[in-house]
């Protein structure tokens, strides 16, 4: 099991021990997006300390990743995969320590179970506050950029730095309690997700004034009651509800929709099982082409490199499922943000919890979603990771 306090962290020093070996060149920097994490590697890793393989890790793949504070960051890591995406690498990594991982944009985290649980669902409700500011403050807030701390910076440093990176006033960090942290690169952050993220091991979130212009951290509210909606049927909520029982669930038969009452930690449980529905319909039921992983014969370091998302083709079959849920999924499998025009296809009468059939076959990423927003009416426009949708 993982060794977890809430104390202070103790610091270290890096150790040069253990092994890595990895397949599969990373992308330059300039080339982040959300599918450096399905690049596929090999690891090794024998002796080496957790916090130390993680750095490397990071660095060799251009991606953030943050061990929570409260995790013991010298403890010995023996771990061996063979051609496996990052993101699930990472996965059986917190799980060998009795920890958990999550993705929150750009930073990978891995901390207590029940924070990364909760982290996705506190990131979701800080974007919904971030999206009611006036649109100067949303666009500092959620601009993505490398954010980089020294060696030995303190969390009231970090923090006012941060916030100083948003426009905003962090002053009320200095109250942060004191500690000493290792050095921190964040290839392409967004100040909201590194505040989400850095926060939790205080047991801490965020608020902000209506202006946009004032960061203040706040303990986590856990027994705070809110009711959240999400795109499933009856049967799907009568399991959860067997699952959760003292939470309360409200159906909308006509939307195929249900909302969820409850305490904060338990709506996180429902969000969790939302997002493993969502993984799941991912990995069963849209498979992309890949090109697989390449080793040399003179380096443990290959040379393949991602797909361009243009020359890629998709295969799929989907059964009653809602056309955001299969929106959703299309964008996390293809490396691509969605925003969604909610207001217009609320005024044209249409709703994206509609529940559709359809069947892909070596489709490209504009034909899937095309096909996939026929049915209620939709549109849309894809930039470089970037989709936005829209009722026609």
């Amino acid at each position: 099991m993982a060794n977890v306090t809430r104390q202070t962290r103790r610091f270290f020093l890096p150790m040069l021990t253990g092994v890595v070996l990895l397949w599969n060149m990373p992308l330059s920097e300039a080339e982040w997006n959300q599918e450096n994490l399905n690049q596929r590697s090999s690891v090794l890793w024998d002796g080496g300390t957790l916090q130390k393989t993680l750095t490397d890790f990071a660095r060799l793949y251009k991606i953030g990743i943050y061990l929570d504070r409260r995790v013991d960051p010298d403890q010995p890591v023996k771990l061996q995969l063979n051609d496996r995406p990052i993101h699930e690498i990472l996965t059986k990594l917190a799980e060998s320590f009795g920890l958990g991982y999550c993705q929150i944009g750009s930073i990978s985290y891995i901390g207590p179970i029940e924070d990364a649980r909760l982290l996705p669902l506190l990131f979701t409700m800080r974007s919904e506050l971030v999206g009611k500011l006036p649109e100067s403050a949303q666009k500092k807030l959620t601009q993505s950029q490398r954010f980089r701390s020294a060696f030995l910076e303190t969390p009231q440093q970090i923090f006012r730095k941060i916030a100083q990176t948003a426009g905003c006033d962090g002053k009320a960090f200095g109250q942060m309690p004191h500690d000493l942290w290792p050095e921190l690169d964040f290839p392409n952050a967004t100040p909201v997700e590194l505040l989400t993220v850095l926060l939790i091991g205080f047991d801490s979130t965020f608020v902000i004034s209506s202006d946009g212009r004032t960061l203040t951290p706040r303990k986590i509210p856990h027994d705070l009651i809110i009711s959240r909606g999400y795109p499933i049927s009856e049967n799907e909520a009568k399991i959860w509800q067997e699952k959760i029982p003292e939470m309360e669930f409200f159906l909308n038969s006509k939307e195929n929709r249900v909302t969820v009452k409850g305490r904060l930690d338990n709506i996180a449980k429902v969000d969790s099982f939302y997002r493993t529905a969502l993984a799941a319909l991912n990995a069963q039921n849209f498979e992309s082409n890949r090109i697989p992983s390449a080793v040399t014969d003179t380096s443990p370091i290959g040379k393949s490199k991602l797909q361009p998302l243009d020359s890629k083709r998709f295969t799929t079959k989907i059964t009653n499922k809602p056309v955001r849920l299969i929106l959703q999924s299309y964008a996390q499998n293809m490396g691509l943000r969605l925003e969604i025009d909610e207001d217009s296809f609320r005024q044209k009468g249409k709703t994206l919890d509609e529940l559709v059939s359809l069947e892909l076959n070596n489709a490209t990423a504009e034909e899937a979603f095309r096909k996939c927003l026929s049915p209620v009416g939709g549109t849309f426009q894809m930039t470089p990771g970037l989709v936005r949708v829209r009722a026609k």
